[in-house]
């Protein structure tokens, strides 16, 4: 069976989520797996009022936004703009080949964004950096093909948490966001020290499976490695290391709830060194990655972890 047809049987269409995300909203509302072939080669010229996310899960196609077309293929992600012409399709016939068939899993989302705050959480700022400024379609590999497999899974339980299953669609979407928010070396030394820090945390957001460096953060958001741990000290109240290790534990966290063998969790949140990763882990949740994942996984799941 294609995992692709698994996310067929995803039924979370009645879920409306609403998250408050420092001072603004998140709506996210899931849709299903859309199968265009040669029955339906495409879902024709239209218009959402809000955005509408999808993740390819197989197959190649074309995905048209506005006057501007795009190729799209497994492991890809793009997004339809508010009120903007878009039309998905199959890839057309190319030297005599087509490929006859293409899966788009959907939401459509909703950012509601506060009034500036100076207590702007992380999340918020990534929300108000995509808002300003972002790609349409981004490469992602099977990362949030895997995060669909874990929704589909947990979902098929009877004793499921609501609250669990919320937060994984989450997870998914800001993953999905923070992927496609345009991202850019900053040219000003004089660049506002909110710039400065937007810029750190956008790219620590996305190279959280890599490793990461003061210097690397500080070369990308173009100030000195001294500035930068000024700046997070006053507006973040911690280190660059320590924001970096506690973001790199949360998303194991997320992981381990999955039921992920431990084994293979720190590679995936830049950790290579086993024994460093339990060592992290526990620093920030107080337990062993082993005892969290006994003690808060998901019941009666085991996740396939060689899906990748």
């Amino acid at each position: 069976m294609k995992h692709s047809s698994l996310f067929q049987k995803i039924q979370l269409s009645h879920l409306n989520i609403e998250q408050k995300i420092g001072n603004s909203f998140l709506q996210i509302k899931p849709g299903t797996l859309c199968i265009f072939d040669e029955d339906t080669p495409s879902n024709s010229r239209h218009y959402h009022h809000c955005f509408e996310l999808c993740i390819v899960t197989d197959g190649l196609g074309y995905f048209w936004h506005g006057e501007e077309q795009y190729e799209v293929k497994k492991g890809d992600v793009f997004i339809a703009d508010p009120d903007i012409l878009h039309e998905i399709a199959i890839a057309q016939e190319k030297d005599g080949i087509r490929d006859h068939r293409l899966d788009v899993y959907y939401f459509s989302i909703s950012i509601h964004v506060g009034d500036f705050s100076h207590t702007e959480c992380p999340e918020e700022k990534i929300l108000k950096q995509f808002l300003k400024n972002h790609d349409l379609v981004r490469s992602v590999q099977n990362k949030l093909i895997t995060h669909l497999y874990f929704i589909y899974e947990y979902s098929r339980l009877k004793n499921r948490v609501p609250s669990v299953l919320d937060q994984c669609i989450i997870n998914v979407v800001m993953d999905s966001l923070v992927s496609l928010t345009h991202t850019h070396q900053l040219s000003d030394e004089n660049m506002a020290p909110s710039n400065i820090i937007d810029e750190a945390l956008l790219y620590i957001a996305r190279h959280l499976h890599e490793k990461i460096t003061l210097e690397m953060v500080a070369n990308h958001a173009n100030t000195s490695k001294r500035n930068l741990q000024l700046l997070f000290k006053q507006h973040m109240n911690s280190t660059v290391t320590d924001y970096i290790n506690h973001r790199r534990m949360s998303v194991a966290s997320s992981y381990l709830r999955m039921n992920f063998r431990v084994g293979d969790i720190g590679p995936k949140v830049g950790i290579e060194d086993p024994a460093q990763f339990c060592r992290v882990f526990k620093k920030y949740y107080g337990m062993s990655p082993k005892k969290y994942q006994m003690t808060y996984a998901a019941d009666g799941m085991t996740f396939a972890a060689d899906f990748k």
